[in-house]
């Protein structure tokens, strides 16, 4: 108890000196980007690249069942909470260092933070504190609306999909506008682990994300953002097959040379015709 307060007391002191010493960062620059689509001159689409599968979407034109997916199952007190759940870290910590199944507390901004400011392998101990920092500063900053947007939009869900429009068009094959209850809880439910609870893997697969289904469904009608008849009628969705690449040659050909004749990229020549959009 001694070595857990002495250790409650060293990060209390480095999160104050990082209130003062750590500003928000700027977004990386994955963040804002989005799938281009190639078209030839007459219209006809040849395809499309991007360094992220992404559609960014305003909160406004999404279902309200998406976020309430989301809330329910990542962060119940999203709504109310400053950023970080501190009754929620000490009970991890705790629980942690007395030798319990490992448990997180990172809030919905925590990944929000994570995903938007951090690049891959930020994850020391050292991270985590500043993260705990810029989560505080960026509640203080944006509304709950924003950051759940910005959550929407960057958060991966596997198939190569980042965000909930290129999720949806991967999974369901039709724009999360159109998303139901029961596949804005599917996608919510397998955020922890969208590769391996993804049932193309298999039977394993498939049970854990119907699990993770059921769980994101009840949880919802808890904290009353469904009926208990929306429950009872919800069937678990319909998932189309994923394909991975176009296999045409010619068309990853001429797809890679527009690419690298972008403006971020070297100017090079790019294939007659082409129009971005």
């Amino acid at each position: 108890m001694g070595t857990f307060l002495t250790g409650t007391s060293l990060v209390a002191g480095v999160l104050v000196a990082g209130w003062f010493g750590w500003e928000v960062p700027a977004e990386n620059p994955d963040v804002g980007s989005q799938t281009t689509t190639v078209y030839y001159s007459d219209g006809t689409p040849i395809g499309k690249f991007a360094a992220q599968d992404r559609t960014i979407m305003k909160l406004s034109e999404l279902p309200p069942s998406i976020g309430q997916a989301v809330i329910s199952s990542e962060d119940s007190k999203f709504e109310s909470h400053p950023g970080i759940d501190l009754l929620g870290i000490v009970r991890a910590a705790v629980n942690n260092f007395t030798g319990g199944a490992r448990q997180g507390a990172s809030t919905l901004t925590q990944q929000y933070v994570e995903n938007t400011y951090y690049v891959a392998g930020q994850s020391s101990y050292a991270d985590k504190l500043r993260e705990l920092v810029l989560a505080l500063k960026v509640d203080r900053d944006k509304s709950k609306d924003q950051i759940l947007e910005g959550y929407l939009n960057t958060i991966y869900l596997g198939r190569g999909a980042y965000g909930v429009e290129a999720a949806s068009k991967a999974y369901f094959g039709h724009s999360a506008k159109e998303m139901t209850i029961s596949q804005a809880a599917f996608l919510a439910g397998i955020v922890p682990n969208p590769t391996y609870w993804d049932p193309r893997q298999g039977e394993g697969a498939q049970k854990q994300a119907e699990i993770r289904w059921n769980r994101t469904l009840n949880l919802m009608l808890e904290n009353g953002y469904i009926t208990k008849e929306d429950r009872d009628s919800a069937q678990f969705p319909k998932l189309q097959e994923y394909k991975q690449g176009s296999g045409d040659s010619r068309t990853a050909y001429l797809l890679e040379q527009v690419a690298r004749s972008s403006p971020s990229q070297p100017p090079m020549a790019a294939p007659a015709s082409p129009r971005i959009s």
